[in-house]
């Protein structure tokens, strides 16, 4: 987790429209993303979401389905 840093997900920010959340699938469990990270998204117009990465992608393709300006990155659970 200690990777996910504000320059791993850059992508979410050169994005036009920026996405209006952007979820974090943190493998077969929550994880804390390291505090730079939070704090970056603190100030920008992306949200985070960090969720397990099954319900990850669950939550990624309901927000699609409403037509939400959403974002994923996601780490494989590990078996």
């Amino acid at each position: 987790m200690e990777e996910i840093t504000p320059d791993a997900l850059v992508a979410a920010h050169v994005v036009d429209p920026a996405p209006d959340i952007l979820i974090v699938g943190c493998g077969n469990k929550i994880e804390a993303l390291p505090a730079e990270t939070l704090e970056f998204f603190r100030n920008t117009e992306t949200m985070l979401e960090v969720l397990d990465t099954p319900n990850a992608i669950a939550t990624y393709n309901i927000l699609v389905q409403e037509g939400r300006q959403v974002a994923a990155a996601l780490l494989l659970p590990s078996a």
